[in-house]
């Protein structure tokens, strides 16, 4: 018995593989960066899901941290997590720490695109997905010499630590020292189905919204408030459905779902969509913004050429300052430079 218990121990028996992780005395820079995401959160499900981790890894990294510094960072209860007065000591050098330790790697991170002409663009995710996406082969077999990394989000770019190079977005951005030009306007108004249309027909006027169902979308840079406020006075709970990301809802839209507005390019992108109620629409900016370093790199000039291009309101007159009815750029539809991208044969 004694010799059998003795071999399984120096084999390896199942319990040693839970034991936990060997602790390091070197505290490391990403337990930092989670310590202060939990401060800002007062979470660590909340600083879990902002970090894309899991709950219980940051917990374990937390406390392995509280080991290497010796004291109590958190004090813990159902309501979430709050700071010892160890914790706000460290908080108050960890901030700093974390933000100009962000700043040289992005720094560094932007140096190695620049040698690798590599250009980082972040686009706000409707007009990635529908309008810049579709460009991108083209693109591509144009300029072989440059590797295009094009990340589509909601949230708007932070270029501030050379986290991207570029960014076509809807807010304006806080830092002065980036450099802003207005490339295009979206012109926002409501768009139903065909095949809603045939089977609960459509309003002709405001008014008529509160016998018809509403599609909202309501995420970063897309602020539901905008467009469903002065939709809201027509009806009291005028919205039946919501999406937090623009392909969902031009998406949900475009099957029959309901209602919901959208940019008029979209009546460019497929004829599924039929532009409603006319009394209403309104326009949004579309920012081109970038590091003055940028512009420096030919091949980032070449990548902010090509994004200018795409929103050139002569060749795309729903992206000009006046409002254009869909009705009145139908000759664009069906462009060679245009991909339908929900077209089918059930149109």
């Amino acid at each position: 018995m004694g010799k059998e218990v003795q071999r399984k121990e120096s084999q390896g028996g199942s319990t040693r593989r839970h034991e936990p992780e060997e602790k390091s005395s070197s505290i490391r820079l990403d337990d930092i960066q989670i310590f202060v995401e939990v401060a800002r959160h007062g979470s660590a499900r909340k600083a879990a899901q902002a970090l894309s981790k899991g709950h219980a890894y940051i917990n374990r990294r937390l406390q392995i941290l509280e080991q290497q510094t010796g004291h109590e960072l958190f004090l813990r209860d159902n309501s979430g997590t709050s700071l010892t007065d160890q914790g706000r000591a460290l908080l108050r050098s960890a901030e700093g720490f974390v933000e100009e330790s962000s700043n040289v790697l992005g720094f560094i991170n932007q140096q190695m695109r620049q040698k690798k002409k590599t250009s980082s663009v972040v686009v706000t995710e409707g007009l990635g997905t529908f309008w810049l996406m579709p460009r991108l082969v083209e693109f591509n077999q144009g300029h072989p010499d440059i590797f295009l990394d094009f990340q589509c989000q909601m949230k708007p770019a932070n270029l501030s630590d050379y986290g991207a190079d570029i960014a076509v977005q809807l807010e304006y951005p806080e830092d002065e020292n980036l450099i802003v030009s207005r490339i295009g306007y979206l012109h926002i108004m409501l768009f139903a189905s065909n095949s809603y249309a045939n089977e609960h027909g459509l309003p002709e006027t405001l008014q008529d919204l509160p016998n018809f169902h509403l599609i909202e979308q309501k995420s970063d840079q897309v602020d539901a408030s905008r467009y469903i406020d002065t939709i809201s006075r027509f009806s009291n709970n005028p919205v039946s459905m919501r999406m937090n990301t623009s392909s969902a809802h031009a998406y949900a839209i475009s099957r029959g779902a309901g209602i919901g507005p959208l940019p008029t390019y979209a009546r460019a992108l497929t004829k599924r969509l039929i532009p409603v109620c006319d009394d209403y629409h309104i326009r949004r900016d579309v920012f081109l913004v970038h590091n003055r370093e940028t512009t420096k790199s030919l091949h980032h000039r070449k990548v902010i050429a090509w994004i200018k291009e795409a929103f050139d309101a002569s060749e795309y007159p729903w992206f000009g300052a006046d409002f254009i009815h869909p009705n009145e750029f139908e000759d664009k539809v069906g462009h060679g430079n245009i991909v339908q991208m929900f077209d089918g044969d059930d149109v």
